[in-house]
């Protein structure tokens, strides 16, 4: 191969990364196969008390696949909105939900954004994983008659936790708690450590919003419980050690931290681990803990 060669083949991957970055690192079904039949409602009501499935329409037209999660009546107090991670999908995290909704007993919604599972559309961004978010919770808890008067805590799962975040930030919107788990700090923290990304400079990255920022923006009466792993080898932990750090110099004072150390607990898989005890009664205790909590943000 010629030094010209050679220098056309690396400028080509060059320009390839930086155009196709997004699709490195936002995997829908775009970019992952899975099955895109629907399943039958009735698979589902044999594992739980009652599950509306619902399709809200976006502003682009695009059609999001969720579902509402009802416990037996009288409702419990709360309902938890999961915003799961990527490439995942309601379906991936079902054996999940199952468990949070018979120990924690709570009101569950759950959805798929852009272009993830059954839901129609193109994920651009972070910002697209909010929209989703800020979607689903007008219109599946507070446009819910059922659900509307109950307290809401967000769960966001690795990039979930960019729509809880973006979510908590919107003035719009009022809960009670979130709770963050193996959540990244920035992309552009987890693309400077990426064998992939390392040596190309930052401001080339095409995805800028960071939890860091949104992080500067949440009320800080929030109630956060940060949950990660020190052997978690899709995101470092530092990443939950970074928002911790931003919390902490905001003085936020309901801020909770439950770090595994486990070598078998790996980037989300604590809920089935030997250690499963641990994770849901530090959830259960947290989410009770604030039931009483109202938050809004007045900026």
């Amino acid at each position: 191969m010629t030094l010209f060669a050679f220098l056309c083949y690396v400028t080509f991957v060059i320009i390839a990364l930086i155009l196709y970055q997004r699709n490195f690192i936002i995997c829908d079904d775009l970019i992952i196969s899975r099955p895109r039949t629907l399943i039958p409602l009735n698979t589902w009501k044999n594992m739980f008390y009652h599950v509306d499935e619902v399709w809200v329409e976006t502003p682009d037209h695009s059609r999001l696949h969720a579902w509402i999660i009802y416990q037996p009546d009288p409702l419990p107090k709360t309902t938890m909105l999961y915003c799961h991670g990527n490439s995942g999908s309601i379906l991936t995290t079902m054996n999940k939900l199952h468990a949070f909704y018979t120990k924690l007993h709570l009101n569950l919604v759950v959805f798929d954004y852009h272009g993830f599972g059954q839901s129609t559309g193109y994920c651009q961004n972070e910002q697209t994983l909010v929209d989703d978010a800020c979607v689903i919770y007008n219109r599946c808890i507070v446009e819910n008659p059922r659900l509307q008067h109950t307290a809401v805590t967000l769960y966001g799962v690795s990039l979930g936790g960019y729509a809880v975040l973006g979510l908590c930030s919107n003035p719009d919107v009022v809960i009670q708690s979130i709770v963050l788990e193996n959540t990244l700090f920035s992309l552009d923290h987890v693309l400077q450590r990426s064998s992939l990304f390392k040596w190309i400079p930052s401001c080339w990255y095409f995805l800028h919003v960071s939890n860091e920022s949104w992080m500067y923006q949440i009320p800080t009466n929030t109630p956060i419980l940060f949950i990660s792993s020190k052997h978690d080898p899709i995101l470092s932990y530092s990443n939950t050690i970074g928002l911790h750090h931003i919390a902490l110099k905001r003085d936020m004072k309901h801020v909770h931290c439950l770090l595994f150390s486990d070598p078998s607990i790996g980037h989300i898989n604590a809920w089935k681990s030997l250690q499963s005890h641990v994770f849901f009664s530090e959830i259960q205790h947290f989410i009770e803990k604030y039931s009483m909590f109202k938050v809004k943000n007045v900026f």
